[in-house]
């Protein structure tokens, strides 16, 4: 009796039990599910971690010269506060000018004398100087002067050209009159020869008869001879008379020919007297352009060295010094080869200091600015890396932590790479790890 009452009992505990671990199995597929999806779908912000040193970009400005020169004027002293931009001073420019202004009248001068060959070796009748010359000639006598003897030069030569080549024609007009003269005697000759001919045709039929005695057969066969010779005589000379003239045409060819070629080998060296005088007159603006000195950053003046206006300077000694009054900090990160992929310049990062660690600051924002193209090569460790500059923004660093920054201190860089599933940082590795194993085997 007391085992039957005792088995409902168990049976209710058995059915209670089977549902709780039901329940429970439920329950944990249901959290590795949402876990397993959260874990395939959540995308997290992957980075690299480079150490780097902290850099002062805006450092001491010397302030120098190329080629020195005599102080004319100087504006600031010692301890004086400047913008970028600011005239320090402004060097004597005498001769720096006088060396331009004749490079410049030297290279019109060319250039007139280039448009005159040019128009020579064209065989052009008159010489037109381009819209820019003109206007140099307006404005400078001296090239007036030039400009003015280089047409003179061109008339003359001209002339020179058109007087050889007229007397030439003159020759080919003679020559061709003396052959329509001898073409004229030529057909006289044939006309008169023809009407002998007829004569001696009709002399021979009498002789033949017996009408009329061989004196006068021979006679007329004598004149038809002499009259053939003539008609050949103007033939060689009417020949000969036409060679003349292609001798005289072959003249004028080669007195233009020549006129062109004196005009091409000169025209030559002009050119190249040109690209010369425009190379130094490019250095020589240069020159003058650097005559006044002026503040390349905002700051203060310091170690100035000018006390007197006729002050010399010589080529590459420092002047003064400007101490920047802002600065921008660098910071010089190593990025390892295996991190490289994803990096690009122009990418935000984020930059912490070691040294502030204690205050639990918040990491300050910069920005990538330039990414070596090749790894380096340590010298001395022999390792590999690429160099990563990044330009950090003050302006998110408290003030107090910002006025302690010091050139030189450690900074932690992170360079976003993208992004990846939770999943992958969790596979990612032990994939990786098969997969070297599977190659290795």
């Amino acid at each position: 009796m007391q085992a039957t009452s005792t088995s409902p009992a168990l049976a209710t505990c058995d059915r209670m039990l089977h549902r709780s671990l039901r329940a429970a199995n439920v329950t944990i597929l249901v959290c590795f599910g949402i876990v397993g999806g959260w874990l395939a779908i959540a995308r997290l912000d992957s980075a690299v971690v480079s150490q780097g040193v902290l850099e002062n970009a805006n450092t001491t400005r010397l302030i120098q010269h190329l080629e020195g020169g005599i102080v004319r004027e100087f504006f600031v002293r010692n301890g004086q506060q400047v913008e970028a931009g600011d005239l320090l001073v402004r060097l004597d420019s005498t001769a720096n000018a006088a060396s331009a202004e004749l490079f410049r009248t030297q290279l019109w001068g060319n250039r007139a004398r280039q448009e005159r060959l040019e128009a020579e070796m064209t065989l052009t009748s008159d010489l037109a100087f381009s819209p820019e010359l003109q206007a140099q000639i307006a404005a400078n006598p001296v090239v007036a002067r030039i400009a003015e003897n280089e047409r003179r030069h061109f008339d003359l030569q001209r002339r020179e050209l058109a007087q050889a080549r007229e007397l030439l024609e003159t020759n080919i007009a003679q020559s061709e009159a003396e052959i329509r003269a001898n073409e004229v005697r030529r057909g006289i000759a044939l006309r008169e020869t023809d009407l002998v001919r007829a004569d001696l045709e009709d002399q021979r039929a009498l002789r033949a008869k017996g009408l009329t005695g061989q004196a006068k057969v021979t006679a007329l066969e004598q004149e038809t001879l002499s009259l053939e010779e003539r008609v050949a005589q103007s033939d060689i000379e009417i020949s000969r008379i036409r060679q003349a003239i292609a001798g005289f045409r072959l003249q004028i060819a080669q007195l233009e020919q020549e006129y062109r070629r004196l005009a091409v080998e000169t025209l030559e060296d002009v050119t190249r007297e040109i690209r010369a005088l425009e190379r130094d007159l490019i250095v020589t603006d240069d020159s003058l352009k650097r005559v006044e000195i002026r503040a390349p950053v905002a700051g203060t003046v310091q170690e100035s060295t000018l006390g007197t206006v006729g002050a010399v300077i010589r080529g590459g000694d420092t002047i003064m010094k400007i101490a920047p009054s802002e600065d921008e900090y660098i910071i010089t990160a190593r990025v390892s080869p295996n991190d490289i992929d994803g990096i690009l310049p122009g990418t935000a990062a984020m930059v912490t200091f070691p040294a502030f660690q204690s205050l639990d600051l918040p990491p300050a924002d910069g920005q990538l600015v330039t990414l070596s193209r090749d790894r380096i090569i340590d010298p001395y460790t022999r390792a590999d890396y690429y160099e990563a500059r990044v330009r950090l923004d003050e302006t998110t660093l408290p003030e107090e932590q910002r006025a302690r920054l010091v050139a030189g201190m450690t900074a932690s860089v992170i360079l976003p790479t993208g992004q990846r599933t939770a999943l992958n940082y969790l596979v990612g590795p032990l994939s990786r790890r098969l997969q070297s194993a599977m190659r290795e085997e």
